[in-house]
């Protein structure tokens, strides 16, 4: 009698670690709202997500969230200069965390002087990638002065350098974006661009015009800016699409 053999589905587990000692939780920042979308749609594709950052556990509702997700609080001084403090806990939770449980990829959020993400998980053997979401130097020379001072910018400059050189891969939102910390180190050219902040259903040839151009009295060629205008996000960005397109 012949042996029926049903298929066996077979599911790759897969554990990321994500390091965002930044992002505060809860919170209405950008950063936080788009670390929590980005953790928890992994989460729901399958992947056991654990996400490092300043977490209030009495203060979040996580019905929302995909069972796959969970948290690991580390301090939240809430004090000047509290990004040095947060970040060497960040580190110490990380190699933690690393030795009592087996990750597949540490995901490091970076900024200016962090990189306990990628740093642990050199020191352990493990490999992890780099999210750069920004312009970290342009950031803190619009934030503070003393960016500006030799020693606070070589040693910033360093720090964007080591992160990079640190990780096995890495991500940033835009091309141009990629190209400017490149500047920084060279491998950063290797890393991927995931556009971010828009609706792929809407941008491309096949979606159905909304008719922007009609509702404001335009015509000719427009460029779109798709992103969030601050004093330092997106309006160098703009100037230089202006330049490029005078006809625009």
């Amino acid at each position: 009698m012949a042996t029926v053999l049903k298929p066996v589905h077979s599911y790759i587990s897969v554990k990321v670690l994500m390091v965002a000692p930044s992002v505060r939780v809860p919170d209405t920042l950008g950063q936080t709202l788009h670390q929590l979308a980005l953790a928890n749609g992994l989460a729901e594709k399958g992947i056991e997500v654990t996400l490092l950052c300043r977490y209030n556990k009495n203060s979040v509702d996580k019905s929302n969230f995909s069972s796959n997700l969970s948290f690991v609080s580390i301090v939240n001084p809430g004090i000047p200069f509290e990004r040095i403090i947060f970040t060497k806990h960040a580190y110490q939770k990380v190699i933690e965390q690393l030795k009592a449980s087996e990750f597949d990829i540490v995901h490091d959020r970076g900024y200016i002087f962090a990189g306990s993400g990628v740093q642990a998980a050199s020191e352990l053997g493990v490999k992890s990638i780099l999210q750069v979401d920004d312009n970290w130097m342009r950031s803190e020379l619009s934030a503070t002065r003393a960016a500006r001072l030799w020693p606070y910018h070589e040693r910033a400059i360093r720090s964007c350098r080591n992160q990079i050189e640190l990780a096995d891969g890495g991500f940033t939102v835009s091309s141009i974006l990629r190209d400017q910390i490149s500047e920084w180190n060279p491998k950063a050219r290797k890393f991927s661009v995931i556009q971010n902040g828009y609706d792929e259903d809407l941008f491309n040839s096949k979606a159905e015009p909304l008719g922007i151009k009609e509702k404001l009295g335009l015509s000719g060629k427009m460029a779109v800016f798709v992103g969030a205008l601050g004093p330092w996000h997106g309006t160098d960005e703009l100037a230089e699409i202006a330049k490029v397109n005078p006809n625009i």
